[in-house]
């Protein structure tokens, strides 16, 4: 199944943090024919999403275009300090209650982290 290239910039990007937290493990290869991409600007918009820390890639691929690609958990996404300061019962349950909330108004989960990134000053 393909997924014609009509969608470009940060919508882009967020289709494809959520199509790969769907398919995780797929390669650059891979997500190119199943979106139906230019697999050259996946392969930007994948550096991009791992520089902002979202995706990371199996480094164990020789050819990066044969990389695997996983999405980054919300968890890991969180700046380490706010780890640190907060039980883990008492922070992410509100927390995942907020994103379940809030995706149910549209938001997807990647806006909802980056939101959150940007609020806790996490943000290069």
């Amino acid at each position: 199944m393909q997924i014609k290239a009509g969608i470009k910039g940060e919508l882009a990007e967020e289709y494809l943090y959520e199509f790969v937290n769907a398919n995780r493990g797929l390669s650059i290869y891979e997500l190119s024919e199943r979106l139906g991409w230019n697999v050259e600007e996946l392969h930007a918009i994948i550096e991009r999403l791992e520089e902002d820390g979202l995706f990371r890639t199996d480094e164990s691929e020789e050819e990066e275009l044969k990389r695997k690609v996983y999405p980054v958990g919300w968890k890991d996404l969180l700046p380490e300090d706010v780890k640190k300061s907060f039980s883990r019962k008492a922070v992410l349950t509100p927390l995942r209650r907020f994103v379940t909330t809030a995706s149910e108004f549209g938001l997807t989960k990647v806006s909802i982290l980056m939101v959150f990134r940007k609020m806790c000053g996490n943000i290069k």
